[in-house]
């Protein structure tokens, strides 16, 4: 896999759970790719280009950008929606007789409360299992002791859930130490997970089998 710029004459090529690192020194710069990156991710509209051996691809859907460890959104919209959908073809699959057997069995009850009042109430013959699971309240379990660990998981979910093919985090290094940086490379590699780690600033540790493309105060790549 290759992330490309057209101001930038070094690709960054990724081999199945590998690291890369671009190091810029320019605050300024920073900025504007990090602002580039970010209006990429939500429109789908810009200048960077992330292909495979299948060809260029979505950068919207195969691209996630983690801007702090300390703000991952295990709920949002689109992993909730992906967890339902695949608990619902389960459901209506490998698990249809008991479905049937328990939503049927949910109906008999409700209707038995209904039989208490003596005014008329209705409801569907059809239990909703979106709604079902809504219900009970079913989410993304959460490590809320460690942020390494959450950022892990994180990682893990949004590959296996969304099929993120490429994940760029901001400024890693000013949180973690070097030990936990090297903790992370392992999950990645063992997750066969591609993370493009974007530093803020000079003088950071390349950690172990790590490439590095540097963006010196002046623009020039070394």
């Amino acid at each position: 896999m290759k992330l490309i710029h057209p101001d930038w004459t070094t690709n960054i090529e990724f081999s199945e759970g590998g690291i890369e690192l671009i190091q810029i020194e320019s605050p300024a710069y920073f900025s504007i790719v990090l602002q580039e990156l970010l209006d990429q991710k939500q429109t789908g509209n810009g200048r960077f280009i992330l292909s495979d051996d299948n060809g260029i691809t979505n950068f919207s859907k195969s691209v996630e950008l983690i801007l702090s460890p300390f703000a991952l959104d295990f709920g949002n919209r689109k992993i909730v929606s992906e967890i339902f959908k695949r608990l619902m073809n389960i459901a209506q699959e490998e698990e249809i007789i008991e479905t049937h057997e328990i939503t049927g069995e949910i109906l008999k009850y409700i209707y038995r409360l209904i039989d208490y009042e003596r005014i008329d109430i209705t409801l569907n013959d059809e239990i909703d299992l979106q709604q079902l699971l809504k219900a009970a309240g079913v989410r993304v379990a959460i490590d809320e002791t460690d942020v390494l660990t959450r950022l892990t998981d994180y990682i893990f979910l949004i590959k296996e859930i969304l099929n993120i093919k490429l994940v760029i985090c901001a400024n890693l290094q000013s949180y973690f130490s070097k030990e936990q940086m090297l903790l992370l490379k392992q999950t990645a590699e063992v997750g066969k997970i591609s993370l493009l780690l974007l530093q803020s600033g000079a003088n950071f540790e390349i950690i172990d089998r790590e490439h590095a493309l540097i963006i010196d105060a002046d623009l020039c790549e070394i």
